[in-house]
């Protein structure tokens, strides 16, 4: 994050590293401060320091001045889930309990990405708000939002399980990503993870299916795949995340492994 602390989802809660220590974080019955879910599934910094959670049952909010969690649980349990009549202020209208990211923009609005579409929090009533409420039709190309990127014009890239949603939060509206691109037009559209480079190249990761990069500008792509008989290919085609580092070195990971891309010779080194 922006003091250096680093932060670990895993399915038992969330971990924070301090360079020296490990704090690890867990949903307290008891505590309605303490996280919200048993799992942290997606992480994300919004600008005012906050680092916000995701994971079965909801989203929570860490706050680093105060070090404790403001939760925003779904619904699924009903009356028998308020376990006081204060805990209704903890209850958000998530469309699902299947909470799997969460991204910020810079003007702090925070977008949560579920199993049944997508919603975002709206700061000055702390409401969840579904899409589908701001803008009609709701075109979602996937009911299943898998991740979410926030490019460098503010728009809103949208990952599901069936293609790319761009949304346009200032004009609400949204459109197909849908390049005039045989390579795309040929690949699985169950999309995992985006990143746009420091050169504005989109990079879109499909599960089982390798990593396509798209260059905007001039409507050119590659696909790269996992081969055996390969040594400067992808660890495997069954990719999990992206990043780009301050050295603007592209990063691939995947479940046991990672790849780092290779400018010279555009390709990946595993």
């Amino acid at each position: 994050d922006k003091k250096g602390y680093m932060w670990f989802g895993s399915e038992h809660g969330l971990i924070k590293y301090d360079g020296y220590t490990f704090k690890i974080f867990q949903h307290d019955d008891f505590n309605k401060n303490s996280l919200g879910t048993h799992n942290a599934r997606h992480m994300a910094g919004d600008p005012y320091g906050n680092i916000w959670v995701a994971g079965d049952g909801g989203v929570s909010k860490y706050d680093l001045h105060k070090e404790n969690f403001t939760p925003y649980w779904y619904n699924w349990y009903g009356s028998e889930h308020k376990v006081s009549p204060s805990d209704s202020e903890y209850i958000a209208s998530l469309p699902s309990a299947w909470v799997l990211c969460v991204t910020a923009s810079k003007q702090g609005r925070i977008w949560i990405g579920t199993g049944k579409g997508l919603c975002f929090l709206d700061s000055p009533s702390a409401k969840i708000v579904n899409l589908s409420d701001i803008i009609l039709p709701d075109t979602l190309c996937g009911l299943i939002v898998s991740c979410l990127m926030i490019d460098h014009r503010g728009l809103l890239w949208i990952g599901t399980d069936n293609g790319i949603n761009i949304y346009d939060p200032i004009n609400k509206k949204i459109k197909l990503f849908a390049p005039v691109d045989k390579n795309y037009a040929a690949m699985n559209k169950n999309v995992v993870c985006m990143l746009e480079d420091h050169e504005h190249n989109m990079w879109i990761g499909l599960s089982n299916k390798g990593i396509y990069r798209y260059n905007p500008s001039t409507g050119t792509s590659k696909v790269y795949r996992y081969s055996a008989a390969n040594n400067s290919c992808l660890a495997s085609d069954a990719i999990t995340s992206l990043f780009e580092d301050s050295h603007s070195t592209i990063w691939a990971g995947f479940y046991g492994g990672i790849s780092v891309y290779q400018p010279e010779t555009d390709d990946f080194r595993s």
